[in-house]
């Protein structure tokens, strides 16, 4: 039996994740995803109204981010979820705003990224198309990545 160089525990035949055990894999990643929230926090998602010295800003580029609208409506055989509590369909409000959220933080992602520390010019926008015989309903946001000196 293998043991975990992380914190000596005995590695079940089937557990080893990279060489740690799967208790270990799992805090591993944990970190890791408590790490990139960090990360996206530092990022600043100004309003248009936001007054900025040009002087203090650099311009990172675009960055973009999709969202695949069947993966918060559709369950895995492709049925439109239902909101169980009161027999009607999906809550829209909570929908959009569960895409918003997912396409801002990797908006955000993207953004830290390549070095910046804000975004401007952010837009989101519903589109479809006809992919494979059938329509798919997607959400696009784009945005600039700045980094601001003085926040």
């Amino acid at each position: 039996m293998d043991t975990c160089p992380n914190c000596g525990e005995e590695i079940l035949f089937g557990e080893l994740n990279g060489g740690v055990c799967s208790d270990c894999a799992h805090m591993e990643l944990k970190a890791e995803a408590e790490e990139r929230i960090a990360q996206l926090a530092t990022v600043t998602v100004l309003e248009d109204h936001d007054e900025l010295d040009p002087r203090a800003i650099e311009t990172l580029g675009m960055v973009s981010a999709r969202c695949d609208l069947a993966d918060y409506l559709l369950d895995q055989t492709g049925v439109l979820i239902l909101d169980h509590a009161s027999g009607t369909n999906v809550d829209w409000v909570l929908t959009r705003a569960l895409v918003t959220d997912t396409l801002i933080d990797a908006l955000r992602g993207e953004a830290y990224d390549k070095g910046a520390n804000a975004l401007i010019d952010v837009r989101i926008d519903a589109r479809s198309k006809i992919m494979d015989g059938a329509l798919k309903a997607f959400q696009v946001a784009t945005a600039e990545a700045i980094r601001i000196d003085d926040v």
